[in-house]
């Protein structure tokens, strides 16, 4: 959708949908929502490598087919003995985690003054991770 809501609206689909009936744990269903996971997990990967930001995001449905992604995670997560649970208790991800709403505060603006969010052709990947690094610092910094 134009106004990105598409994620948060399959974000609260999939809450609904783990809270009802229709969400199975069974052995069977385990082993499924793990190769799931770990589908979404490597999707999720291809998308943060290969997608275009604004381009990708705003003409592809990437915001889209990321929030897939990452609801297939997210579930497999759910599930005993998660794979994808066990890579997401890996210490940088909870410290990202518990800063995500400052980094996603942060990076927009940096990104804006440093380029590459602008000027993607020419912007090159070291001014990407600077942005990148200054985001985290300035996110870290502000999150007590």
């Amino acid at each position: 959708l134009d106004a990105h809501a598409d994620p948060l609206l399959i974000g609260c689909t999939i809450a609904i949908f783990c809270a009802s009936s229709f969400f199975r744990r069974g052995p069977r269903a385990v082993v499924v929502w793990h190769g799931l996971g770990v589908v979404g997990g490597v999707a999720l990967l291809a998308l943060l490598v290969r997608a275009r930001f604004p381009v990708d995001y705003v003409h592809a449905s990437v915001s889209t087919f990321a929030a897939i992604a990452s609801v297939l995670v997210i579930i497999a997560s759910l599930m005993p003995s998660s794979p994808c649970a066990a890579v997401l208790r890996c210490p940088p991800l909870p410290w990202i985690g518990r800063r995500s709403y400052a980094l996603y505060l942060w990076h927009y603006p940096v990104f804006a003054f440093a380029g590459p969010l602008w000027h993607p052709g020419v912007a090159t990947p070291q001014t990407a991770l600077l942005a990148w690094a200054v985001s985290f610092a300035l996110a870290a910094a502000s999150s007590v």
